[in-house]
């Protein structure tokens, strides 16, 4: 009973002393500084990686680039090629820079002819665009 009564004595003191160390500690987090978000550059980049070696394929695989009509009303529009008008024909990844910051959605085709004798596949990327110029990582294997 006499332990009961000493905590108690005490109890107030605790209390008071956690609130203190909250209100400071939420004080203290909140003022802390917010990083800047990113800013869109003004033009986009490609980059293109071997999946496998992780070789920078920039100069050996090229890309063609769609960007949407603006007509995109639907999901299953988004996968629909013919919402799409050609933004860049075979241009070589390392040599892309264009403002993509007009179209919503963005496909990437890499290798579309095949011109390195079906060493590196064809695949399409589908981005969101957000409106932003961005960097986009592209990837290509054997």
């Amino acid at each position: 009973m006499a332990k009961d009564r000493k905590f108690m004595k005490w109890l107030p003191y605790f209390l008071v002393g956690i609130l203190i160390i909250g209100g400071l500690s939420w004080f203290f987090f909140s003022q802390a500084p917010v990083p800047p978000a990113p800013t869109p550059a003004e033009r986009s980049t490609v980059s293109m990686t071997d999946w496998t070696s992780r070789q920078n394929l920039g100069e050996v695989c090229p890309i063609t680039v769609l960007g949407d009509k603006g007509q995109i009303t639907e999901t299953e529009h988004i996968y629909d090629i013919t919402y799409y008008e050609t933004v860049s024909v075979e241009v070589m990844p390392n040599d892309f820079s264009k403002d993509l910051s007009e179209y919503e959605y963005l496909i990437f085709r890499t290798n579309p002819d095949e011109a390195t004798d079906g060493w590196w596949t064809v695949d399409d990327y589908l981005f969101k665009n957000d409106f932003k110029n961005y960097e986009y990582p592209l990837y290509a294997y054997p």
